[in-house]
């Protein structure tokens, strides 16, 4: 992984050799001092930016059995971090980043390839993409904590790889 500077003259700021696979998904937290990183070997790695001149990881979390690209920070607790797993996981896992800890974990029953925090409400929405059962290529609605479904569209003809908030203060989705 290597951390630049755009605007430096030498702008590689750090080079760190952690992850044994490709890095699929990088998540900084809202206040940039916790850098979130996942990996094709099924890890997740902590970074605090103060410290990314090292190899030093706050965390390495090891509980998803496949490839990790999806990841957000939750925006009203900044000790939690969301996870989706790949084809062979299928799971969303909160994470205490503080105390290093699985808050909970749930088999969404298809590739996890995106999370997205409601910045209004207590909510995450995940974006599918895989699956042999019917939830493949959708998108669902979680209330948080208790991370109940509440809500999810339709498949889409491919996997949804990529999710994205607007800014009004509105739902995702409603209920279904």
């Amino acid at each position: 992984m290597f951390l630049c500077a755009v605007r430096a003259r030498r702008n590689e700021v750090s080079r760190i050799k952690t992850h044994r696979a490709e890095i699929c998904g990088l998540k900084w937290s809202k206040r940039g001092n916790l850098l979130a990183s996942g990996g094709n070997e099924n890890y997740i790695y902590i970074w605090d930016s103060n410290k990314m001149n090292s190899s030093n990881f706050l965390h390495c979390f090891k509980d998803h059995t496949a490839a990790v690209k999806a990841l957000d920070w939750c925006p009203y607790d900044s000790d939690v971090l969301a996870s989706g797993g790949g084809t062979d996981d299928r799971c969303i896992k909160l994470w205490n980043v503080q105390k290093g800890t699985n808050i909970c974990s749930i088999d969404t029953k298809a590739q996890v390839c995106g999370l997205q925090w409601n910045r209004h409400y207590k909510e995450i929405l995940s974006g599918h993409g895989f699956s042999t059962s019917p939830e493949h290529n959708q998108l669902c609605l979680w209330q948080y904590p208790s991370m109940t479904k509440v809500g999810g569209l339709d498949p889409h003809t491919s996997r949804v790889l990529h999710l994205s908030q607007v800014c009004f203060k509105s739902s995702l989705l409603k209920p279904v």
